[in-house]
Order: C-alpha cells, then structure tokens, then sequence
C-alpha cells in the first residue's frame, strides 16, 4: 500500500507537469489500467475531500494500518471472527479505503 500511495503521488505530480497516463505508467512500471484505476478510484469515494486526501498519504497509511491490526485484534478474539472484521470496516467508513475481505 506504501507503494502504491508514493507512486500515485509521483503520478498527480508527473499530471500537474503536463505529462500523460500513458508516460507515467512507463516511468513508474505499473500497468496504465492500474494507474487509471487508482485515478479513477478516488472519483467513487465518499466523505471530506480532506479525509480522502490523508488516507492517501503515508502518514494516512500507517494511520489506517494501525487502525485496521487494532479492530482485526480486538475483532477476530470475539465471536463474530472475520466478518465482524469486514462489519466493522463497514460501518467505520473505513472500507472505502480498505478491502474488507
């Protein structure tokens, strides 16, 4: 995830100079159908464009894994295992920007 967010980073940077999708995904070694993705991604989320923007960021990241281990720890030890997981995520909000399953 680490990854992904410098590289989407590198992306919206190499955008603002002028260069194209096409570029990027060559420059950066991802495929241009997972650049458009993670582009095209940000379009479906909803909420503050604020918080968006932070769970994008690597402090954002290390944020929501931190979050994430606590609810998978504090989850999977009750009685409802990986779908309390999954619910939890849901009703957090927090499955806009990770995958529940």
């Amino acid at each position: 995830m680490d990854e992904v967010v410098r590289k989407l980073e590198q992306t919206r940077k190499a955008l603002a100079e002028g260069s194209n999708e096409a570029e990027i995904s060559v420059r950066l070694g991802v495929p241009r159908t997972a650049l458009g993705y993670w582009l095209s991604r940000k379009a479906h989320l909803e909420g503050s464009k604020v918080v968006e923007e932070f769970f994008e960021t690597p402090d954002g990241v290390a944020l929501l894994h931190r979050i994430v281990m606590a609810m998978h720890f504090s989850v999977m030890y009750s009685a409802h295992g990986i779908c309390g997981v999954c619910a939890a995520l849901e009703l957090s909000g927090l499955s806009r920007f990770v995958a529940g399953s």
